[in-house]
């Protein structure tokens, strides 16, 4: 019978010491949690928008790049698989798109008011 008590107590103290280390565990998970502004990668562009180069798209999530293509209404039916780089391939060709077809307007809108201002200056 004692050596029965024995092994109760045994078994008590392991589950006693279970229970520190679980605490501890708790303790030190709770302090380096982190916010989400604190994992975001410092070298990671504010936005999709701002990215310059393809290499700037991979920092962004697969979340946040579907995101992105779903707000901008893109057909996504063309992605054979749907992996990472096939996502940021995707927006990077539509980004570039979209480049040039602010760069076309603006220069559309930039020509025609110059023509408006020189032929006032012309009367």
């Amino acid at each position: 019978m004692s050596s029965v008590a024995k092994k109760i107590e045994q078994i008590e103290q392991i589950e006693l010491e279970l229970g520190k280390l679980k605490l501890m565990l708790t303790e030190k998970a709770a302090g380096k949690s982190k916010t989400v502004a604190q994992r975001k990668r410092k070298d990671k562009p504010d936005s999709i928008e701002a990215c310059n180069k393809k290499s700037d798209l991979e920092k962004f999530t697969v979340k946040e790049l579907k995101e992105w293509i779903k707000k901008h209404k893109i057909d996504t039916k063309g992605i054979k698989e749907k992996h990472k780089e096939d996502f940021v391939k995707l927006v990077w060709k539509n980004l570039k798109k979209l480049a040039v077809e602010e760069s076309s307007s603006e220069s559309d809108s930039s020509e025609s008011s110059e023509s408006g201002s020189s032929s006032s200056e012309s009367d």
